[in-house]
C-alpha cells in the first residue's frame, strides 16, 4: 500500500511540474546574466568587464553588450557611436534562411533582438527609413519565434511586442505600408499576453514586457494616465534609474510630474554617473516641455 502511494505521489509530483513548465515558459538567458541585466537596469556599477560577464557564453557576452550600448546610448545621447556598436551587433548575428536551419533559439532571440535595439537607435535620429528596414529584417524571425514562444519566455516576449504594437497601429496610413514589408499580427490579444509576463522571473522579459506596454498606451492610445501606471510600476521596481524617471518627467504633465530642481539633485548625486551623462540628461531635462 505504501508503494502504491509513493508511485501515487510521485506521478502526481511530476504532472505539477509539467504543468508548471507549460504554463511559465523557460529562459534562454542564464539566470547570472538576467541578474547581471537586472543590476544595469537598477542603475548599479556594473560593466561588460564584470566576471559573470567574462564567464557568460558568447552570446551572452553579446547580449550584455547590446543593453549596455543601449543605455550608454540614452545616458549620452551619442548616437553615431551607438548605432555603430548595435549595428556591428545586429550584422554579426544576422542569418540567412540557409542559417536559419542550425542556428540555437539564443542565436535566433539574439538576431532578432539585435534588428530591433538598432531600428529603436535609429528611431532616435531622422533616420527613420533606416528604421523600418532594420524592424522588416527583425521580422523575418517571427516563424521561428511564434511556433517556440510557449517555450521560451524572450521569445513570448518579443512575437507579442511586435502584434502589440501592430495591432494598435490599425486604421493609421503607416499601418497599411508597414503590411506590405512585414507580417500581419496574430494575437489581437498580445497586449493581454505581455502582461502576463509583468510577474515572470526573466528580468528581460518582465521589464520590457511592462515598458512596451507603456508605450503602446502612450504613443499608439493616447492614454497618458494609464501610461503613467505602468511607468510607475517600473519606478518601483528600480528606483535609482534615472532614465526611468526622466522619462516619467517628461511624459507627464505640469500637475503631475515631480518637481524638476527634485530629479536635477538626483542627477546631480548621482555618483556611478560620467560628468558627461550628467550633462546630458539635465540638458534632456531643461528642454522638456509640457506634452500636447
Amino acid at each position: 500500500m505504501q508503494s502504491i502511494l509513493k508511485k501515487a505521489w510521485f506521478i502526481f509530483g511530476f504532472l505539477v511540474l509539467v504543468v508548471q513548465a507549460e504554463g511559465q515558459p523557460q529562459s534562454l538567458l542564464s539566470e547570472p546574466v538576467l541578474n547581471w541585466y537586472e543590476q544595469l537596469y537598477a542603475f548599479e556599477p556594473v560593466t561588460i568587464e564584470d566576471s559573470i560577464i567574462q564567464k557568460a557564453s558568447t552570446v551572452e557576452k553579446d547580449f550584455a553588450r547590446l543593453n549596455y550600448y543601449w543605455q550608454q546610448l540614452l545616458l549620452h545621447g551619442q548616437l553615431n557611436e551607438a548605432e555603430n556598436r548595435l549595428k556591428s551587433l545586429a550584422d554579426k548575428y544576422a542569418l540567412s534562411k540557409e542559417k536559419m536551419k542550425s542556428a540555437t533559439p539564443l542565436q535566433v532571440f539574439m538576431a532578432a533582438t539585435t534588428k530591433a535595439f538598432e531600428a529603436r537607435a535609429y528611431g532616435a535620429t531622422t533616420q527613420k527609413i533606416s528604421g523600418v528596414k532594420a524592424y522588416t529584417e527583425a521580422s523575418l524571425y517571427l516563424d521561428y519565434m511564434r511556433l517556440k514562444q510557449d517555450q521560451y519566455v524572450e521569445f513570448s516576449l518579443l512575437v507579442n511586442i511586435y502584434d502589440a504594437c501592430l495591432t494598435q497601429m490599425e486604421g493609421e496610413l503607416l499601418y497599411w505600408a508597414l503590411l506590405w514589408l512585414m507580417p500581419s499580427a496574430e494575437n489581437k490579444d498580445a497586449p493581454k499576453r505581455l502582461q502576463k509576463l509583468f510577474n515572470h522571473p526573466n528580468a528581460f522579459a518582465r521589464t520590457e514586457a511592462i515598458y512596451f506596454i507603456y508605450k503602446i498606451a502612450k504613443s499608439l492610445e493616447n492614454k497618458t494616465p494609464k501610461a503613467l501606471q505602468h511607468l510607475d510600476i517600473l519606478k518601483e521596481m528600480y528606483p535609482s534609474n534615472l532614465l526611468l524617471q526622466l522619462e516619467y518627467y517628461r511624459t507627464a504633465g505640469a500637475n503631475k510630474r515631480p518637481a524638476k530642481t527634485e530629479l536635477e539633485k538626483s542627477i546631480n548625486e548621482n555618483s556611478s554617473l560620467k560628468p558627461e551623462a550628467k550633462a546630458h540628461l539635465k540638458k534632456v531635462l531643461n528642454e522638456t516641455e509640457d506634452p500636447a
